[in-house]
């Protein structure tokens, strides 16, 4: 009886796997763009005309960080799909 729980359990994991995954890679996509959206902002492209992103270096950095963040969410999901 063991077994036959522990087998289901398992199944269900895989089927729970894509679905994860899909949402894994829309996560990451989104947190791309945030960071995209924040290392345009800090060059004054995008944006209100006075903020504290806007034209400060610093959220240049911070913006590339976090689209590395999402970009590696991404490929774990990626990979969850498969």
């Amino acid at each position: 009886m063991g077994t036959t729980s522990q087998a289901n359990r398992q199944e269900g994991a895989l089927c729970l796997r894509p679905i994860f995954g899909s949402a894994l890679v829309w996560t990451g996509i989104v947190i791309v763009l945030s960071g995209l959206l924040f290392m345009l902002q800090s060059f004054g492209i995008v944006g209100p005309e006075s903020s504290f992103m806007v034209e400060n270096p610093d959220w240049f950095g911070y913006g590339a960080l976090i689209v590395l963040v999402g970009s590696i969410t991404a490929i774990i999901g990626r990979l969850l799909q498969q």
